[in-house]
């Protein structure tokens, strides 16, 4: 069975939780990880190391982005990005002080950062899938939020699926 899960908001500890709880009842459970996984908790950078090792498409972990991962990557490519390549002397806090987060952890590095971005810039913003259910195939389109289609059109032409 698929299980639907949104807005963990860097609840690592609450998100594991869960996921132990469908797996003792369905050890084939599939998990789609409907975005915002970071900002507002206090374990972001746990979420974001365990996704980077646990979650893809061959795993049974697949990923949607929301628009805080968004707001992560605009941050990245506006601030991060620019000040690692000395194009700034300094950097904004990112959206929710996630960069703070990332620091106190080790992880606001350029080599984990760019391991991050990469990540998270690979993942798409609708997951359509085709799911065996009581009543047959039936066929889902997942998003985090749906948002007009000017608005999508713009967002896959910076680069985002």
């Amino acid at each position: 069975m698929h299980y639907v899960i949104g807005d963990l908001h860097g609840c690592f500890f609450e998100f594991k939780k869960l996921v132990h709880k469908i797996q003792r009842e369905d050890k084939y459970a599939k998990f789609i990880l409907v975005g915002d996984l970071i900002d507002r908790g206090k374990d972001t950078s746990k979420i974001l190391l365990w996704c980077l090792k646990h979650a893809g498409k061959e795993t049974p972990f697949e990923i949607v982005l929301g628009n805080h991962e968004l707001l992560f990557l605009d941050w990245c490519a506006n601030e991060w990005l620019p000040y690692t390549q000395g194009k700034k002397t300094s950097y904004e806090h990112a959206p929710y002080q996630t960069d703070v987060d990332l620091k106190e952890n080790g992880l606001l590095t350029f080599d984990k950062m760019n391991e991050i971005y990469e990540f998270l810039r690979q993942l798409p913003l609708v997951l359509e899938k085709e799911i065996i259910s009581p009543k047959g195939i039936q066929k889902y389109v997942i998003a985090h939020a749906w948002a007009k289609k000017e608005e999508m059109d713009l967002i896959r032409n910076q680069g985002y699926k």
